[in-house]
């Protein structure tokens, strides 16, 4: 017991198999869990010790021994897990070693089936790429097949108990990142878990909206929150919480007791243990819209219109919530203050991030609306916010040339404009976010003045000045992708290699640590197999929300060749080959 915090354990023996049981509960909170083991068939004993532990004593023979564990767990205090435990173990009729192999190996050779791609370049780089996808799909699968994703760090592969460097929240930014390959390479179902929690969070996301922001309609995420959703609040501590966030009232304020509750949530924690009430995630407002996007995804990469209506209250609601954020100043156009442009620019006005996620979501919304046939005074709502939002701010614009981070010209996308906080606070090439995911530019989109802004950018982004001499990148940004979906793909192969080699120490699993110990990732592993697929293959629109087009290899090093299968949007399964810098066929 510590505090209102108590745990029990307790083991429950039968003549040949051990069942340990453990719950935790605090006030409200409870979760359960259990785990079995046996060996079926060989007359197995219990040896108690006198400190309680338990071993099965198997009995010596020839040949091998098969034991079989199972393991369940709850939230609910109406679930016996004991009882679900067991039953795992028990519904295998007669289990050999070898029929329940025959049952992983089938599902592992069905989910191999499902694409593939096969590249080679000269120098062995684009060999090992392809290879980095592969470990990323098998990384995937072998963990994204229960009821919430694995945390980016450590998954679930934690070898410390409950040490966990970056600790136990969920964060949509290096989530995200691992799910994006997922829908080109048909694996959709693994996706399930990322779309289950998010979509679960939905009603307290709707709370949060107004209790941290004053906004009363729609639904904010959080960018960082607990696996179960972001905490709400008694209504007299949000109203505190409401007034420190929006730098109203100073932290010093804040009643004890509103600081205690601030602590364990890591987006409430910012008015409690941060010298001022921003910080690096605090006041990124379009996590919610990331999400949504990826939703639309899924829809289109399936044709599933009950997937549609399930999904659509994330569009509608992450939409919502915008359009009563916005303010419509005396120039006619919307305008959105104060929110970071993620980690990078903190406290800005028309925060690129914020104008890309509105005009890459708000065609999806109005289209989903009509295919279902509901909100139809929404839908034109939304098109008036579409055709009022303001312009993305430019390098020439007043102020906005200060968050430009020291790379950006006069005539191409800046960040934003300068509002409460000047200077750069995280590097990251956040110019590219109409780019992708929000797609409000692709290479379907053939505007003259706009093709012209993205060409510019492919040459200034902050790596350009490293691709003489092949130095490590920051990690965290999704450049490569973007680059990829600007057809650039000369650049591709360098760009490839600096950012795999920014992830320091990396292992020949996969995992890479430079987040620290037990924090091992794979993000990185995300980010090159997405933009490698979508330099094999972009299935995109003109504009967000029309039919898309697929183009094969768009962004392809010359020197590389490649064959491939993979999902198109549309439900198109295409392959393709290319050789010698020609398409051999599709």
């Amino acid at each position: 017991k510590t505090g209102d915090h108590l745990a029990r354990l307790k083991f429950y023996d039968k003549e040949n198999s051990i069942l340990l049981s453990q719950n935790f509960t605090e006030g409200e909170y409870y979760c359960a869990s259990a785990v079995g083991a046996t060996a079926p068939n060989v007359g197995t004993g219990i040896k108690i010790s006198e400190t309680g532990k338990r071993v099965i004593i198997a009995p010596a023979r020839r040949g091998k021994t098969l034991f079989l564990f199972s393991s369940a767990a709850s939230f609910s205090r109406h679930v016996n897990v004991n009882a679900v435990s067991q039953r795992l173990i028990e519904s295998i009729p007669n289990p050999t070693y070898d029929s329940l192999r025959d049952t992983h190996v089938r599902w592992w050779h069905e989910f191999w089936s499902r694409t593939f791609m096969h590249i080679s370049s000269p120098d062995g780089l684009a060999d090992f790429m392809g290879r980095v996808r592969y470990l990323l799909l098998y990384n995937m699968a072998s963990s994204s097949r229960g009821k919430i994703p694995p945390l980016w760090n450590g998954q679930i592969h934690i070898t410390d108990g409950d040490v966990r460097q970056w600790g136990g929240h969920c964060i949509v930014w290096t989530t995200e990142i691992r799910y994006f390959p997922l829908f080109a390479a048909d694996a959709i179902d693994l996706t399930e878990p990322f779309f289950n929690m998010y979509l679960g969070w939905l009603p307290s996301c709707e709370i949060v909206a107004r209790q941290r922001w004053g906004i009363e309609a729609g639904a904010l995420f959080p960018e960082t929150a607990p696996f179960d959703g972001p905490r709400i609040l008694p209504e007299d501590v949000a109203q505190e919480f409401r007034e420190v966030f929006k730098g109203k009232k100073k932290k010093s304020e804040l009643t004890e007791r509103a600081r205690k509750m601030c602590l364990f949530d890591s987006h409430l924690r910012v008015v409690s243990t941060y010298d001022n009430y921003y910080s690096h995630t605090s006041h990124v407002t379009s996590s919610g819209s990331e999400l949504a996007m990826l939703a639309w995804w899924r829809y289109r990469y399936t044709g599933d219109t009950q997937w549609l209506a399930r999904a659509y209250p994330l569009l509608r609601s992450t939409l919502e919530f915008y359009r009563h954020f916005v303010k419509k100043d005396d120039d006619g156009h919307y305008h959105i203050y104060g929110t970071h442009v993620h980690e990078d620019f903190w406290l800005v006005k028309d925060g690129i991030m914020d104008l890309a996620a509105i005009r890459g979501t708000a065609p999806l919304a109005i289209r989903a609306a009509r295919t279902l046939g509901v909100d139809e005074d929404l839908r034109k709502h939304w098109k008036e916010l579409l055709e009022n939002l303001a312009p993305y701010t430019m390098g020439s614009d007043d102020d906005s040339g200060k968050l430009g981070g020291g790379v950006l010209a006069g005539d191409v996308w800046s960040a934003g404009h300068l509002f409460k906080i000047s200077g750069q606070h995280n590097p990251e090439d956040v110019w590219y976010f109409p780019i992708f995911p929000f797609e409000d530019w692709t290479r379907e989109t053939l505007d003259p003045r706009t093709d012209k802004i993205v060409e510019k950018l492919m040459g200034l982004s902050r790596w350009m000045g490293r691709l003489q001499d092949g130095s490590p990148l920051h990690t965290s940004i999704r450049t490569p992708i973007s680059i990829a979906r600007g057809g650039r793909g000369d650049m591709l192969p360098k760009i490839f290699a600096m950012y795999y080699a920014a992830f320091r120490p990396s292992y020949s699993n996969g995992f890479a640590e430079f987040g620290g110990p037990q924090s091992h990732s794979i993000e990185h592993l995300g980010c090159i197999s997405t933009a490698l697929q979508e330099g094999l293959m972009q299935s995109v629109s003109a504009r967000p929300g029309q039919s898309e087009i697929i183009s094969v290899f768009p962004a392809w090093p010359k020197e590389w060749q490649g064959a491939f299968r993979l999902l198109a949007r549309g439900g198109f399964l295409v392959t393709s080959a290319k050789k010698d810098d020609a398409v051999e066929f599709i």
